[in-house]
């Protein structure tokens, strides 16, 4: 009987010592996993700020080449109003005796048509890249501005509702009036 007892008791142990050495893999390898997919995780983190980062130097990259091509046109379209110039128009900017607004009065009146065109698609372009350069900061400002315009536009519509109601009912009074009126006159 002793014997059996101590067979049973070994063999519970060794399914004891089995199952711990199972389970410790089962845990050992889980952890494993969880180690894999948070490098995994990490990787991936890595590569979208790796892309962003690069994506982000290419657009740099391309607004330096626009602006370096764009500073090239601005600097040709100068070059060619300047040759545009006669002497006398030359001779009214260099005029000390002028003070600034009338120097600018006396030279956009002596422009051409095509010189004052020049003047103008250079002023666009400007204006553009203006546009262009701030439109982080000036889109919100243009918003508020929007926002601005519509709640003005909308007090405008509901005091003009509200005017047009009380015209309405002024009217009704009227003509409740003068139809109690008339309808006395008659029953007189």
């Amino acid at each position: 009987m002793k014997k059996l007892s101590f067979k049973i008791i070994g063999i519970a142990l060794v399914f004891f010592l089995i199952s711990g050495i199972t389970l410790a893999q089962e845990s050992n390898s889980g952890s494993k996993n969880q180690d894999q997919v948070q490098e995994q995780v990490k990787e991936k983190d890595q590569k979208k700020v790796q892309t962003q980062t690069a994506t982000k130097e290419q657009n740099q990259e391309q607004n330096q080449k626009e602006a370096m091509i764009q500073s090239m046109v601005n600097q040709q379209n100068r070059e060619k109003f300047r040759a545009s110039l006669t002497p006398e128009q030359v001779n009214m900017l260099e005029n000390q005796s002028m003070n600034k607004e009338e120097k600018k009065k006396a030279f956009m009146e002596s422009l051409s048509t095509e010189q004052s065109q020049m003047l103008k698609e250079q002023n666009e372009v400007r204006t553009q890249q203006k546009n262009a350069e701030g439109n982080g900061n000036k889109s919100s400002e243009a918003d508020k501005t929007q926002l601005k315009s519509q709640t003005q536009e909308q007090v405008r519509d509901n005091a003009s509702s509200e005017c047009k109601e009380q015209q309405k009912q002024q009217v009704r009074k009227n003509h409740e009036g003068s139809q109690s009126g008339s309808g006395n006159s008659k029953g007189k």
